[in-house]
C-alpha cells in the first residue's frame, strides 16, 4: 500500500499601479511588482497577510485567504502620499541664515 502525501496549496497573483511595489508576504520580503504584476505559488491554505510598500506611495495592507488549488489576483491602485515641505537652515559666517526649501 502506497500512501501519497498531497500537502494543499494555492497562489496569489498581486498587480500595483504603479509597478515597482515591494511586495510583503506574512512579513517576509518576496520580490517587486512588474507590469505583469507578482506571483506567489505554493502558499499553504489559510489567511495570510499581504503589505505592499513603494517610496512615496501609502503602505497597502490586506488580509487573504487561500483557497486549495486556486489562485487569488489582487489588483491595487498604490495612493500617493501628502507631501511635505522640508526647510533647512544653514548658517554661514555672516550669522544670517540662508534658507532651502525642498518638497
Amino acid at each position: 500500500m502506497n500512501i501519497e502525501l498531497i500537502i494543499q496549496t494555492g497562489s496569489v497573483v498581486i498587480k500595483t499601479i504603479p509597478e515597482g511595489a515591494s511586495v510583503y508576504l506574512d512579513g517576509n520580503y518576496n520580490g517587486q511588482t512588474t507590469s505583469e504584476g507578482f506571483r506567489i505559488k505554493g502558499l499553504p491554505i489559510g489567511s495570510h497577510k499581504i503589505k505592499l510598500q513603494k517610496e512615496k506611495y501609502s503602505t497597502y495592507e490586506k488580509d487573504i485567504n487561500i483557497s486549495f488549488g486556486t489562485e487569488e489576483t489582487i489588483d491595487v491602485n498604490l495612493s500617493g502620499k501628502s507631501g511635505g515641505i522640508y526647510i533647512t537652515l544653514l548658517f554661514s559666517s555672516l550669522k544670517r541664515p540662508a534658507i532651502m526649501a525642498k518638497k
